[in-house]
């Protein structure tokens, strides 16, 4: 069951290239890319063999789906934006709500994801989050 199915969510609204301001008002970065999450795939880690890339387990409610994709394969959504570095449980929780990949600037420099329920609001090409940049993982 999805949440407000036909609503707009602000990530809807969200484009490559957007300025992205924090809850503390401070300009972070752009909008490098926007994954569209599916808030009713169930996702866990899978613990793969010590050789093996890093995989993730999709599903579906009451749908059992035993096939582990590796990370790697996966690429727009994941490419080598999702690193090694993610742990397993934010990166579920991004394919779940969606997200958006920041490209730092200034002494922040890199990458940092944030997740669709942190988008606050959209308006003209910013994106304003609710949470301090701080609190974005990557």
């Amino acid at each position: 069951m999805s949440m407000n199915p036909g609503r707009e969510r602000p990530i809807d609204q969200v484009r490559s290239g957007m300025h992205v301001i924090d809850a503390d008002g401070d300009e972070i970065g752009t909008v490098k890319d926007v994954v569209m999450g599916d808030a009713e795939a169930a996702t866990s880690p899978d613990t793969p063999p010590s050789d093996e890339p890093e995989a993730l387990v999709f599903g579906a409610p009451g749908v059992t789906l035993p096939v582990a994709v590796p990370l790697g394969t996966l690429g727009g959504v994941f490419g080598d934006e999702m690193t090694s570095d993610l742990p397993g449980v934010e990166r579920a929780r991004l394919l779940r709500a969606g997200y958006v990949l920041v490209d730092l600037k200034g002494i922040f420099s890199g990458k940092k994801f944030a997740a669709a329920d942190d988008i606050a609001d959209v308006e003209g090409d910013v994106v304003h989050l609710g949470v301090s940049s701080n609190q974005l993982v990557g």
